[in-house]
């Protein structure tokens, strides 16, 4: 899936919710951990947080 194909797919599974920051993102990057190592690894996998409300 291309970065275009997510913003536009990805959300409708949040709709008529509040997206949360950082919206949708590889899931390596919703928390990453601080470890001194540098950027987390990009994994194929994408979430997103929406508040109801």
């Amino acid at each position: 899936m291309e970065p275009a194909e997510i913003d536009t797919t990805v959300p409708r599974f949040l709709d008529g919710m509040q997206l949360l920051d950082p919206g949708v993102v590889s899931c390596s990057r919703r928390r990453p951990v601080v470890s001194g190592e540098g950027e987390p690894a990009e994994v194929y996998l994408f979430g997103g947080v929406g508040r109801i409300g």
